[in-house]
């Protein structure tokens, strides 16, 4: 049995869950009362899928970055067929778990790169006779057999902060597919409300679980201080005297999430720095994280990349879980793993779960200090029950259209004492 392994049955009498009876099984559908936070692994781009208690969903990105090999040679594979792009594979995923099928509340686009929205180079093919044509790749090719009733993104409807994005071609090609959408009465588009809330509610029964919320924290690098119950205009401010730090991923849209004592934050591909009016280094990810406050479950920004998951943003968020999006053999680094499990509070019970895990990064040397707490990979799965009182996390096999369970970690009791909303 190889150290990997070794690890996982050294953290079963803290994860178990009588796995012997559900893995190989169907993922069990969702119930009234109940959330699931689905992060669906494609190869080739992030994509998380979100049912609400009463039924109400919301699908954050649908990417579609998929380099010919000879220009990057280190993608994972695109699982569960590859002779499907990516968007197909989220369309799939969709209608599988999906309560009301083809239907999709609300879309958020947590930024504008192309392994979030999808790209203008490659996809399905150019759409035929609308005005205007776009490529059905990421989230327009998404759209075509889902319906989704709302959109938001961070930049609509003018596309012009803190440049001219109108001059990036993946950026376009997102446009065009909003125009026509829009022109055909298709959904509505607004702009990602800081602050807010109301913007992403539950449609059917708000008023019987008045435990839920979802927050939004912060967009075009300002943030929501819930402490003044204002907008702290960072970012803004030190685009007026240096544009130069500008860099799309710390314009990510950012949500966390309430159900009761549960808690679960989302951030795009917030990462890095960037230099203030005084041209001093500000950590946006450290801020973004105090002003959300502790979360049991936390996506990883970007991927958790190397520029990303600051010391001072997993001190803050001090999340048991943290779950990465995984299409880049690179998205795993040794030292980003230290960093989330030594600075976290909890270091001894935090564990990472990856979308996918090659094999030769479990030889590194690097790397296997680390794999006791890396879980099994796949499809992530945060399932909710019980008015948010208690947690369990699945891993779907992702290389099976059917999506048997691979794993399965808990239930889980969320630390209700110190992971309520900073307020």
């Amino acid at each position: 049995m190889n150290q990997f392994y070794l690890g996982l049955l050294f953290c079963m009498p803290f994860l178990a869950k009588s796995q012997d009876t559900e893995i190989g099984k169907a993922f069990p559908a969702w119930k009234p009362g109940e959330i699931e936070i689905h992060h669906i692994y494609t190869g080739r781009g992030e994509s998380s899928f979100l049912i609400l208690p009463d039924g109400t969903s919301m699908l954050i990105d649908a990417g579609d970055f998929d380099p010919d090999p000879e220009e990057y040679a280190l993608m994972t594979p695109l699982l569960p067929d590859s002779s499907k792009r990516a968007g197909t594979l989220v369309a799939n995923y969709i209608k599988k778990v999906n309560p009301k099928r083809e239907n999709v509340d609300y879309l958020l686009i947590s930024h504008f790169h192309n392994d979030h929205i999808g790209g203008a180079k490659k996809g399905q093919g150019m759409s035929s006779h609308r005005k205007p044509n776009y490529q059905l790749s990421g989230v327009a090719q998404v759209a075509e057999t889902i319906q989704f009733n709302r959109v938001v993104d961070r930049a609509y409807p003018n596309y012009n902060f803190p440049i001219d994005l109108t001059q990036n071609e993946d950026i376009q090609n997102y446009m065009n597919f909003i125009q026509w959408q829009l022109s055909q009465k298709s959904f509505q588009v607004e702009a990602f409300q800081l602050g807010s809330t109301t913007q992403f509610n539950l449609n059917k029964s708000h008023k019987k679980y008045p435990n839920f919320s979802i927050r939004n924290l912060f967009s075009n690098g300002m943030v929501w201080n819930p402490r003044n119950q204002e907008v702290d205009t960072l970012y803004y401010q030190a685009n007026q005297t240096n544009q130069s730090s500008w860099n799309e991923n710390t314009m990510s849209c950012g949500i966390r999430l309430d159900y009761g004592p549960f808690s679960y934050y989302s951030g795009g591909d917030l990462s890095g720095a960037f230099l203030d009016e005084d041209k001093k280094t500000v950590d946006i990810e450290a801020y973004s994280a105090k002003m959300c406050g502790p979360v049991e479950v936390s996506k990883a920004n970007h991927h958790a990349y190397l520029d990303a998951m600051s010391a001072g943003f997993v001190q803050a968020i001090q999340s048991k879980f943290f779950i990465i999006p995984v299409w880049d053999q690179e998205h795993i680094q040794p030292e980003v793993m230290n960093r989330m499990i030594a600075n976290s509070p909890s270091n001894k019970d935090t564990k990472l779960l990856f979308t996918h895990f090659p094999e030769s990064k479990k030889q590194m040397p690097a790397v296997k200090p680390f794999l006791k707490d890396v879980l099994a990979d796949g499809h992530i799965i945060v399932k909710v029950a019980d008015q948010g009182k208690s947690y369990t996390i699945y891993v779907l096999d992702a290389t099976k259209p059917d999506h048997r369970i691979k794993a399965v970690y808990g239930p889980f009791q969320p630390d209700a004492s110190s992971r309520q909303e900073t307020r």
